[in-house]
Parts: C-alpha cells; sequence; structure tokens
C-alpha cells in the first residue's frame, strides 16, 4: 500500500466505534466497520492506498467484477 496523506481529525478522536465515521483535515471521510476504542487529541493519521487491476482482482477471485477497485486503510497512531 501507497501513504497517500498524513493528517488529522479535526478534534479529539474518541475511537473507532462501528458506523461511526470520521472526517479528517484534508476532507477525506471514514466509516469504521470495526471498533477499536483509544482516545487521543488530534492523533496523527496516515491514509494508504491500493488500486486493484481486473487481472488482480479475478487472481483474488473476486466474483464478476465490474472494474478497478481502490482499498483504503486508516492508520491512527500507530492503530489500523
Amino acid at each position: 500500500m501507497m501513504p497517500i496523506k498524513a493528517t488529522q481529525p479535526p478534534r479529539e478522536f474518541g475511537g473507532a466505534d462501528c458506523g461511526k465515521r470520521v472526517e479528517l483535515k484534508n476532507g477525506i471521510v471514514f466509516e469504521f466497520n470495526a471498533c477499536h476504542y483509544d482516545s487521543a487529541y488530534r492523533p496523527e493519521v496516515e491514509v494508504f492506498k491500493k488500486i486493484f487491476s481486473m487481472a488482480e482482482l479475478k487472481a483474488l477471485k473476486v466474483k464478476n467484477p465490474t472494474g478497478p477497485v481502490t482499498l483504503y486503510k486508516l492508520l491512527i497512531q500507530d492503530n489500523v
């Protein structure tokens, strides 16, 4: 995965509640689909992305891919 942005949440970060949305200072919005509780005031955040081509998706046995897929991963204070 390649890093694309270093940024911060706009205020205190109270953990990743399932379904919670957080907008980073650079405008990227993430919605958490897993829970992790950790509180920090304006923690350091890294955003990574990986683009999967049609060939990679087929190699991963994705059924009927319709186009490339971009996967984003958020790293908050060393917690994925």
